[in-house]
């Protein structure tokens, strides 16, 4: 079973590899821009054009909503939100751009499943999406897009075995990581 969940991550790592480099995001610079996460302000465009400023942690917090009223409308139980679940997806959002990869698994080959399990917590069901994304009016809209476009990604936010989630956001310069943990304890 392990094997069969690592080749789900790699098949589906690649393909976020792919899109990201069509999507014309350059390549992150290894300790470049290395930021405390403090509540981190960034501006954002709505559709319309209108302009307005958003924290790093209320972006999370839009991208949950938005996820839960995806859910509502396929008749699903909206994700509990696991602060614990945010606090990894933020530190792996994190690690990726720090450390220059984006990918399901780390440069030393751990995974989602060695992540949550580090921090103690026991599942019976786990999954990720991650994103990245640069340069883009509203990050939040289009990491969800790309996420509901791929069956993959899709495929874990209507997916009825799940019952929390988190969130973790990160950014570097003009560049946004996503990392969203799905798990059904």
């Amino acid at each position: 079973m392990k094997f069969k969940n690592r080749f789900i991550y790699l098949a589906t790592g690649f393909s976020l590899i792919i899109s990201s480099f069509f999507s014309g995001c350059p390549p992150t610079k290894k300790h470049a821009e290395i930021s405390s996460q403090k509540p981190i302000s960034t501006t954002v465009e709505n559709t319309n054009g209108s302009q307005y400023t958003v924290t790093i942690r209320n972006m999370e917090k839009i991208l949950y909503g938005r996820i839960n009223d995806i859910r509502d409308t396929h008749r699903l139980k909206n994700l509990k939100e696991n602060q614990l679940l945010s606090r990894i997806a933020r530190n792996y959002s994190r690690r990726m751009g720090q450390e220059n990869f984006f990918s399901h698994f780390d440069p030393s080959g751990h995974g989602i499943a060695d992540r949550v399990g580090s921090e103690g917590l026991s599942f019976s069901f786990l999954g990720e999406n991650i994103a990245k994304n640069c340069n883009v009016r509203d990050p939040v809209a289009v990491a969800l897009e790309s996420w509901m476009n791929s069956k993959e990604h899709r495929n874990n936010i209507l997916s009825g075995k799940y019952s929390e989630t988190g969130i973790g956001i990160w950014k570097m310069g003009n560049q946004f990581f996503f990392t969203q943990i799905f798990m059904k304890p």
